[in-house]
């Protein structure tokens, strides 16, 4: 004889199948009703809310998460019911006229359920194909990657080739994502082949940074997130030691920012038209010549610039090591941005987002480096990238 919960459980199925048949039930049975998702609860979530403001889109939760959280329903609705996703929520899911109306509120909401413990979220790795977990798990460690970068650090192609023909009737080839990987954050560049006379796509992917922040700490961090320093020294091109040469500059460079020689525009940015005057009367050392690098001729010089400017002139009657403790101990890590500077002539830099605390983190990792030892460009910008998730 079946227990009483079995038999519960077996009305409850049977509720949901009618109802999704849309044909009437006992009355002494509740009917499952589509869920209000987002509205059913005034739990504060703050991934959820993180998700609300991030680049995650529609597509992402409507292509591939509506689709996960069903399946993970399937296979463990214990689970999924203690962590706030019931028969109601499934439903709603399965109900064009009821995920349809979803607001990014809701669906955000419903997401970051997903990931609010470690249990949930084996769980939703447990029902990713084998591919899509193994990109996953990559780009966890990862800011974006193009279509190549992923084939070569998984093995997985995340597009596929469609034969097509140009307006003359040649034969090419055009790229199509693949939609089971689309619970990643999707961006496409295009780009002119001359061969087909067509423009062709392009693609990046990327885990939005919210996300990630929170996933990381249910993984186990990769070797290279520690310092390993380099046992062999591989042949270096360019090797330049600044600090002395930059304590030496920046009394004369504050000098000369006190006397209303460097020019700035009206959102504070050093005006490039300064530079060459700054760099000549100064004789600014530059970490690359014009023939290196035409691009960056006065990069040591805009940097300096605009780290003087980031703070207000200073009185006369000031030391110069009053001066010096300011810039260092309050200007360089709570106002300066080093990052929107590397790129003298990169415009709209007011806009980027997710930039509050870049500098900090990068002084941290820097505090960290192990003396007198050489350490990769890859294996910085991987610590710097835990550390700056951490931080956010």
């Amino acid at each position: 004889m079946a227990k009483e919960r079995d038999i519960d459980k077996i009305f409850n199925d049977y509720d949901i199948f009618m109802a999704s048949m849309g044909l009437g039930i006992s009355k002494e049975r509740s009917v499952p009703k589509p869920s209000t998702f987002g509205k059913q609860t005034n739990e504060s979530n703050q991934l959820a809310k993180e998700l609300d403001k991030s680049s995650f889109k529609r597509e992402n939760f409507m292509q591939c998460y509506r689709k996960i959280v069903l399946a993970m329903y399937d296979k463990n609705n214990v689970l999924m019911i203690q962590n706030g996703l019931d028969a109601n929520d499934m439903l709603g899911l399965k109900t064009s006229s009821t995920y349809s109306k979803l607001t990014k509120t809701d669906y955000c909401h419903i997401t970051s359920k997903l990931f609010r413990n470690k249990e949930i979220f084996q769980l939703f790795l447990s029902v990713l194909e084998p591919e899509v977990r193994k990109v996953f798990d990559a780009m966890v460690w990862q800011e974006t990657l193009t279509e190549e970068e992923v084939l070569r650090e998984t093995g997985v192609d995340i597009i596929f080739q469609v034969e097509k023909k140009s307006y003359n009737n040649k034969t090419y080839f055009e790229k199509e994502f693949r939609k089971e990987f689309m619970l990643f954050v999707v961006e496409t560049q295009s780009e002119y082949h001359y061969n087909s006379g067509q423009y062709l796509k392009n693609f990046f992917i990327e885990t939005p940074i919210e996300l990630r922040r929170v996933v990381k700490e249910y993984y186990e961090k990769p070797l290279h997130y520690d310092f390993i320093p380099l046992t062999e020294i591989p042949k270096t091109d360019y090797i330049s030691s600044n600090e002395a040469d930059i304590f030496a500059t920046l009394p004369n460079l504050i000098n000369y920012y006190q006397q209303g020689n460097i020019k700035t525009s009206s959102s504070g940015k050093v005006m490039s038209n300064t530079l060459g005057k700054l760099r000549k009367t100064l004789n600014i050392n530059e970490l690359y010549s014009e023939k290196d690098a035409k691009d960056l001729p006065y990069l040591k010089s805009y940097l300096l610039a605009s780290l003087v400017v980031s703070q207000d002139k200073p009185k006369k009657d000031e030391t110069f090591l009053g001066v010096l403790k300011s810039y260092l101990d309050v200007t360089y890590v709570k106002k300066y941005h080093s990052h929107l500077h590397l790129l003298t002539h990169l415009k709209g830099g007011h806009n980027l987002y997710q930039v509050q605390g870049v500098e900090s983190t990068f002084f941290e990792v820097i505090k960290m480096l192990p003396n007198n030892e050489w350490i990769s460009t890859q294996n910085f910008l991987c610590i710097f990238s835990n550390y700056y998730l951490t931080a956010l």
